[in-house]
C-alpha cells in the first residue's frame, strides 16, 4: 500500500487522477447533453427520457456520487499539483 500513496501522490499519479477526473466530468457533460437534446426529437420521446430518470433512482444516485468524487479528487489534485 506504501507504493500506491507515493505514486498517487507523486506528480504523474496526481496528473492521472486529475485527467480520468476530468474525464468522468467531460463524459458526464456529453451524455447530459445527449440527452437533453431529444426535446428536438418531439415531447414524447423527451418525455420518456425523463421518467426513465425518474424511474431509476439508484442509477441517479451513483451517478451523483462518482460525480461528487471526481470533482473533488479534481479540484485536490490541481491545488496539490
Amino acid at each position: 500500500m506504501g507504493w500506491l500513496k507515493t505514486f498517487l501522490l507523486s506528480n504523474i499519479g496526481l496528473k492521472l487522477m486529475m485527467a480520468g477526473s476530468g474525464l468522468v466530468l467531460v463524459g458526464f457533460v456529453l451524455v447530459h447533453m445527449i440527452g437533453n437534446m431529444q426535446i428536438y426529437l418531439g415531447p414524447h420521446v423527451f418525455n420518456e427520457y425523463a421518467a426513465l430518470l425518474q424511474g431509476t433512482k439508484e442509477l441517479l444516485w451513483t451517478v451523483r456520487i462518482v460525480l461528487l468524487i471526481s470533482v473533488v479528487i479534481h479540484i485536490v489534485s490541481a491545488v496539490i499539483l
